[in-house]
């Protein structure tokens, strides 16, 4: 990876493009990343700065698609205020009713770490044994201030960790997991709504689900959020039109 160095406030940033690896959205084209990794807490205003130009978080790094021949992978924003839940929505949000949820320091524990374990190995079964600490780490190893765990107990059971950054205009959405046996209950679109709200209870007008991709159908759900924005590299922020 390309490397500059710079310092602003004391943190020192190092940056680049990452090597092209197979994407993750769409089979058969190759995936790239702008990265940004600051040796040090950026701060929540400089972090929805990069929000805003489309990066997303994994631990301290920022990164964004950089492409060579695809800029498919647009950002996604949903305008707080004007959320409305559609009816599917609504049976989603009811059929949760019996979780508890709570708001935590990002701090990862042996039962949070257990349930991403077996999410990975469910869910993304390409993952290799040794990657566990790997993984883990970008999540929860050194998080900045402004990061938020969101846990979702059944009957005291963890069930869902969803991980987010608070800046002062916009909660993101970076990372949510769940529990492999209860796909039936829409947990991650369950952890948005609830994001969705609590970003509106403290006045934060938008809401990152992260990034949208219009042919690939695991993201479809993103784009039931109403009413959003997706960031056009030419024009910025325009309405989602669907």
């Amino acid at each position: 990876m390309t490397v500059e160095n710079g310092s602003e406030e004391g943190v020192v940033v190092r940056g680049g493009i990452g090597p092209e690896q197979p994407c993750p959205y769409r089979p058969g084209l190759l995936w790239r990343n702008e990265i940004i990794l600051p040796e040090g807490d950026l701060g929540a205003e400089v972090h929805e700065l990069l929000f805003d130009l489309g990066f997303r978080r994994s631990g301290q790094a920022f990164f964004r698609p950089a492409c060579a021949d695809c800029r498919s992978c647009r950002s996604l924003r949903i305008a707080t205020p004007a959320f409305r839940r559609s009816k599917s929505q609504r049976r989603v949000w009811n059929r949760n009713q019996d979780l508890a949820v709570e708001v935590a320091e990002l701090r990862a524990d042996e039962e949070m770490l257990a349930l991403l374990f077996r999410y990975l190995e469910a869910r993304h079964r390409g993952w290799i044994e040794h990657e566990r600490d790997e993984i883990a780490g970008s999540l929860f190893d050194d998080p900045p201030a402004n990061a938020r765990a969101l846990l979702l107990r059944l009957e005291g059971r963890l069930v869902g960790v969803g991980i987010v950054s608070l800046t002062p205009n916009l909660l993101s959405s970076d990372y949510f997991y769940f529990e492999p046996d209860l796909g039936e209950r829409s947990l991650g679109t369950f952890s948005m709504l609830w994001e969705i709200d609590w970003a509106r209870r403290d006045r934060r007008r938008w809401y990152h689900p992260g990034f949208w991709v219009a042919d690939c159908p695991a993201m479809s759900y993103k784009a039931r959020l109403r009413p959003a924005q997706i960031l056009d590299p030419d024009r910025g922020w325009i309405a989602l039109v669907r």
